[in-house]
């Protein structure tokens, strides 16, 4: 995704354009509001679960730990 700009009479609009050739949506412009909003909701639902939070925490100390002895 590439972001743009398209110029109205008064004012601009941001937006994003797919230009991957690959892509079915090749050249289709979307809404910031739209894109942003989307890629919110997915990195709501991206939370990492409580064993990997918890290894993530513990991993400083352990290498602390480790180079202690």
């Amino acid at each position: 995704m590439t972001a743009c700009w398209s110029k109205g009479r008064t004012k601009h609009y941001d937006y994003y354009l797919c230009d991957t050739r690959d892509c079915p949506d090749h050249r289709k412009s979307v809404r910031k509001e739209i894109i942003e909003g989307e890629f919110e909701t997915l990195l709501a639902a991206l939370k990492p679960s409580t064993h990997l939070s918890h290894a993530i925490y513990e991993m400083p100390r352990d290498q602390r730990k480790s180079r202690l002895f």
